[in-house]
């Protein structure tokens, strides 16, 4: 059986979208898009890095 945080909800899928589509938006303006507060957005973000399903890299 899937444990919750091994699927992907609407909001997930919807933050990723996002992201697919112009990578550099900040938490705030993700967390506006999908009614939720940054620190949210922020840990789901950190938890897709955590699990190899985001590469996050640092640009100059």
């Amino acid at each position: 059986m899937e444990k919750k945080s091994d699927v992907l909800d609407a909001t997930d899928r919807s933050i990723l979208q996002m992201l697919q589509e112009d990578a550099f938006l900040t938490t705030k303006e993700i967390a506006s898009s999908v009614n939720m507060s940054t620190t949210p957005v922020f840990e789901r973000v950190k938890g897709w890095n955590a699990m190899a399903l985001l590469h996050v890299t640092q640009h100059c």
